[in-house]
């Protein structure tokens, strides 16, 4: 019985093969930090922020989350509400969990 405790802690805690992309200008990167923090319990670990220059001179941030579904959606609302207008996003099966 303990075994299948651990077992259902350790399914839980593992994360659905989805990865959302964030793509946005440097200066919002602050903000989209804090909210990232806010909605995942381990944004630090499950986030990637890379940052580019694009053709027209501008620092963009992409930051590539890997996520459950759930954080998907919470992740997905709260960052059309809040930065519709500073950034896009994409979403789709994780690489890093295909077989």
């Amino acid at each position: 019985m303990i075994m299948t405790i651990l077992y259902n802690e350790d399914s839980l805690s593992t994360r659905s093969p989805v990865r959302v992309e964030i793509l946005s200008s440097a200066e919002n990167t602050p903000l989209l930090d804090k909210d990232l923090h806010e909605i995942l319990r381990d944004a630090s670990n499950c986030c990637e922020f890379t940052s580019y220059v694009d053709r027209d001179g501008e620092t963009l941030v992409k930051i590539q989350c890997e996520v459950s579904e759930d954080e998907k959606e919470r992740l997905w609302d709260l960052l059309r509400f809040k930065h519709k207008r500073d950034c896009s996003l994409s979403a789709e099966p994780s690489e890093l969990h295909e077989q």
